[in-house]
This record gives structure tokens, sequence and C-alpha cells, in this order.
């Protein structure tokens, strides 16, 4: 780290695979003290791990977008199921090829048939598929539409 008064070293230890946590505490000139802790999760890279998923706007009235990050280098199939409460699935995005780390996907709020959904609450599953490795993640979320 380089501040305008000083450069600093700083060596972390070896992270383990899963969930980790970096807590910095620093004081200024005046002793003044901030601290911020910042977590972040660390897979293989052959694994893949989907992580900052969530949809927006939520609740939503006209549509809304599923987004997401991925890790691993290897293309993905993504897939985005929404489902009613009572476990019927009315809608299936389908993406057969993901190479981006931030993927961003639109929903209009209709059905498979074209008829926009009623108010209420729905899942949504997103699935991912490792293409060359065959490994898949699953990660179930809840959205509302209102209007």
């Amino acid at each position: 780290i380089r501040t305008n008064q000083a450069k600093f070293d700083i060596h972390f230890p070896i992270f383990l695979f899963g969930k980790n946590y970096v807590r910095v505490k620093a004081w200024d000139v005046y002793n003044n003290s901030s601290e911020e802790t910042v977590s972040f999760e660390v897979v293989a890279a052959s694994d893949i791990a989907l992580t900052q998923i969530f949809n927006y706007p939520n609740p939503f009235s006209k549509s809304t977008y599923f987004t997401f990050q991925r890790s691993g280098e290897a293309p993905v199939a993504i897939e985005i199921k929404i489902y009613t409460v009572a476990g019927r699935m009315i809608r299936r995005i389908e993406l057969p090829l993901v190479t981006e780390r931030f993927v961003q996907v639109l929903w209009d709020g209709r059905d498979a048939e074209g008829d926009e959904v009623a108010n209420g609450i729905y899942f949504y599953k997103i699935s991912s598929y490792n293409i060359d490795t065959r490994e898949s993640k699953e990660y179930i979320g809840k959205i509302a539409r209102v209007m």
C-alpha cells in the first residue's frame, strides 16, 4: 500500500478455501481510527461458485434483473427457473455459454406463454453447470411482483 507519506508492506497468511474475512484498522496523524471488515470466498480455479446473487428491483412492477458474479475460468451454462409459491415452474431462461464474470439477466415479468405474472411472491433457482468438469451449483431466492 502506498500513501503520500509512507509505503507499507502487508503480507497475508494463506487463506483457506471457503469464506474468509480481513479486518483492517488504520489511524491518521491525529490518532483518529477507522476499521473495516471485508469478506470474500476462496475457490479453486476449476470450481464454480456464484456470489453476490440478487435481483433488482425487488419487489418489481414491470421487469427485474438477476445479477451475480461467477468464479472459474471455464465457460458455464446458466439456467434460471421461476416458480410460483405452489412450486409450478412458470418461466425458464437459458444461457448456454457464459464466459463473463459479472452476469446480468433481464426478466420481463412474463411467464412461458408471454402473459404478465400476477402480483405475489415467486421463487427463482439459478443453476450453473461447468461444461468442462460437469460440476453444477444452484441458488434459490425469493422475488416479489407488485403493481
